[in-house]
């Protein structure tokens, strides 16, 4: 059995994408990732990571932070805004209605919250890897897409 490691708000996470470098996560609310413009080579902790440009911020499954599926470099003092649960957007299938979901509550989504928020789903390691690999590639990820034609939703741009 692997071991579980306790995770902790700031949490900076270095994610391998093979020659593209290691980009970078800081661990937010709950399991909550947020995801940044930003590659390297070196071994140590980024400077002004949280002054980079923010690629996204998306849950990802719990078991596989806890479970070392991506090495801890460092953890940093996060900002307010970071430490509180993200909003994203949930539609249910079959609905025509989308909403706002943040902590437990939902709201009414406007056309604005539609387009620029991140689809309510939780992320596995793997699936973080390839969108951060596509989005350095200048992409838009092809599993947002895919969830985004499922529930008839406008697809994001680059």
């Amino acid at each position: 059995m692997k071991s579980k490691r306790k995770l902790v708000i700031g949490s900076v996470f270095k994610i391998h994408l093979e020659e593209k470098g290691d980009a970078f996560g800081v661990l937010c609310y709950g399991n909550e990732v947020a995801f940044y413009d930003f590659v390297s080579n070196s071994d140590s902790l980024p400077e002004d990571l949280l002054g980079k440009k923010l690629a996204f911020r998306v849950p990802v499954a719990t078991d596989e932070l806890e479970n070392l599926c991506w090495p801890i470099v460092g953890v940093i003092k996060v900002p307010a805004e970071l430490a509180e649960p993200g909003r994203y957007l949930n539609k249910p299938i079959g609905s025509t209605e989308s909403y706002v979901y943040q902590n437990g509550e939902l709201f009414q989504a406007t056309d604005s919250d539609i387009e620029s928020l991140e689809i309510l789903t939780v992320w596995f390691s793997v699936h973080v890897e390839e969108r951060l690999k596509e989005y350095f590639d200048g992409k838009v990820s092809i599993y947002d897409t895919a969830i985004r034609k499922q529930l008839d939703l406008p697809l994001k741009r680059i």
